[in-house]
């Protein structure tokens, strides 16, 4: 399972790798029904899409998955992260694995200006931001969106998320190199903070050591 699949590439590509049944979820409608198009002309109608709030989706769906996976972008759009590791560890059946990568949290610090990135905000802030700056993926249009919000979670905010569900951490790396364009010159400057990372948790019914 996907959470927050968007229009369902990446999900497309782990198929294509050789994953069994895929499952992707999204909160917009428009974003599943793209991804339904994508799998079918890629020769995979097997693949499901299904679109739920993130925090209400169906029991049905309960410890199926093998593996779970978060890809760049979503967290931040969690208000309630205890909450949001919950339904990962309820959709993981005993020994699946959940995998996150996005952009590291200290990167909310900063803010994107025509000089380049410049050190803003708080990395303890707890006020939701709101913005209405909107972008075109496909050909790149900057837009006035309607308001939305994004949240502040800290790295120590992630891992106890997590922890607190049991899932036990078996793998953590900071990354150096840009992996979500948010504030992408900052690769390049000798002080060059961490830009992203990545995790693994393992899900166990009773508390062991990960698998390797």
């Amino acid at each position: 399972m996907q959470l927050c699949c968007n229009n369902g590439i990446d999900l497309l590509s782990v198929k294509k790798m050789g994953a069994g049944q895929c499952t992707g979820i999204d909160g917009a409608a428009n974003f599943v029904e793209q991804a339904q198009e994508l799998a079918a002309l890629a020769g995979h109608p097997d693949m499901q899409f299904y679109c739920y709030n993130v925090y209400a989706i169906p029991e049905t769906l309960t410890q199926r998955f093998d593996f779970l996976i978060v890809t760049v972008g979503v967290l931040n759009w969690m208000p309630d992260l205890p909450g949001f590791m919950a339904v990962c560890h309820r959709f993981l059946k005993s020994g699946g694995k959940l995998f996150i990568e996005d952009i590291h949290p200290l990167l909310n610090m900063y803010d994107e200006t025509e000089a380049g990135p410049l050190l803003q905000y708080s990395y303890f802030n707890r006020a939701p931001f709101e913005d209405t700056s909107g972008l075109d993926y496909f050909t790149g249009e900057a837009y006035e969106a309607t308001p939305n919000y994004w949240f502040q979670h800290t790295l120590a905010d992630i891992l106890q998320a997590a922890l607190g569900q049991q899932l036990q951490l078996c793998w953590f790396e900071e990354v150096a190199e840009n992996i979500g364009n948010y504030c992408a010159e900052l690769q390049h400057v000798p002080a060059n903070p961490p830009l992203g990372f990545v995790a693994s948790w393992q899900k166990h019914e009773q508390t062991g050591e990960c698998d390797d």
